[in-house]
């Protein structure tokens, strides 16, 4: 049988991008004031925190990690897509300016754009405006993977995440003899997490988190219902009989308009109050494929603060961008036609 051939002629990863030196950070926040005026008092926070950190978020490594993985789960299935892998940021180097007139100098004429969120989201909006300026001008024509959060392959992977944190719990932290399921429930069964506390005794709750909007905003994507059926769908392949709740991080402040609630900060907060039985909390990154600085500093930081002032346990699972099953998502895509529904 002749293998499919890809009707695109190229990829592309799009991401918003950040510093990488402490010199990168001010340009970065330049950039990105241009389009959304940070407030004085909100940048030299969000400085600090880069400073703090020497200067360093972990998105552009996790990004050409990304890029080195779809290169080589390309050249395994033979595609010649693998030689036209490229990636570029709205707001940092490598820019999707720049990237894009590479692309067009090497004679590209039909990219397939990956986008680095799972969600039909604001990112992609912004990444199609720039396409428009540099493509539209030559002709050329370019589409998006679908949005993927319920792509059987994406919510494996965020499970499989979870999964590991999940062990992680249960090898520090196990559970009594008189607190696991009985091996005949039902719902032991359909569980994989290893021991589970019986569901009438939560110890555990699940967070997923996913980056706060303004409402206005995400009532334009739908992006509450696109995290919670996300969320849904992962706990349903791990641990259905575990609580858990949905909650957003990172608000800025430079809109007057109401945010996506509830936060997660104020989640862990209620905690000992609403679930006086819950000791452990896992965080899942729900609405992040790659590591940044929203996942090492407002989760891993701010919220393991608050956790542990409330005297709870804090786990956080990876953010599932570097998973095996990532470019298996852009193999199924890569021999649709760029006129093709998808």
């Amino acid at each position: 049988m002749t293998q499919a051939q890809p009707a695109f002629d190229a990829l592309l990863i799009t991401d918003y991008g950040a510093p990488e030196s402490p010199h990168d950070v001010a340009p970065f926040l330049d950039r990105i004031s241009r389009q959304y005026p940070i407030p004085g008092e909100r940048r030299a926070l969000i400085e600090k925190r880069y400073h703090d950190r020497g200067g360093v978020s972990p998105l552009n490594e996790q990004c050409r990690l990304l890029q080195k993985n779809l290169i080589d789960a390309l050249r395994q299935a033979n595609s010649p897509l693998a030689e036209a892998v490229f990636q570029g940021n709205l707001y940092a180097p490598p820019l999707l300016d720049d990237t894009l007139e590479v692309m067009l100098a090497q004679g590209v004429r039909h990219p397939l754009i990956l986008p680095t969120t799972p969600f039909n989201a604001p990112q992609i909006e912004r990444c199609q405006g720039v396409l428009r300026k540099h493509l539209v001008p030559h002709g050329v024509r370019w589409r998006f993977v679908p949005p993927f959060s319920q792509h059987p392959n994406y919510i494996r992977a965020l499970a499989d995440s979870l999964l590991a944190t999940l062990a992680q719990v249960t090898l520090e932290h196990p559970w009594p003899e008189d607190k696991k399921s009985s091996k005949s429930s039902k719902s032991s069964k359909s569980s994989k997490f290893p021991n589970p506390p019986k569901p009438d005794e939560p110890d555990v709750l699940l967070l997923f988190s996913a980056h706060a909007l303004p409402e206005p905003v995400a009532n334009m994507y739908f992006y509450q219902d696109q995290v919670t059926d996300l969320a849904e769908a992962v706990v349903a392949k791990v641990c259905p009989d575990l609580p858990w709740l949905v909650g957003y991080q990172s608000k800025s402040a430079r809109s007057d308009d109401s945010w996506t609630e509830p936060q997660i900060n104020s989640l862990l907060e209620e905690i000992p109050a609403t679930r006086p039985k819950c000791r452990t909390v896992v965080l899942v990154p729900a609405g992040f494929m790659l590591e940044n600085m929203e996942t090492i500093y407002d989760l891993d930081e701010e919220a393991r603060s608050v956790a542990q002032r409330c005297g709870l346990q804090f786990y956080r699972a990876a953010t599932p961008g570097l998973a095996r099953q990532i470019p298996e998502i852009v193999l199924s895509f890569q021999t649709r036609r760029p006129d093709e529904r998808m």
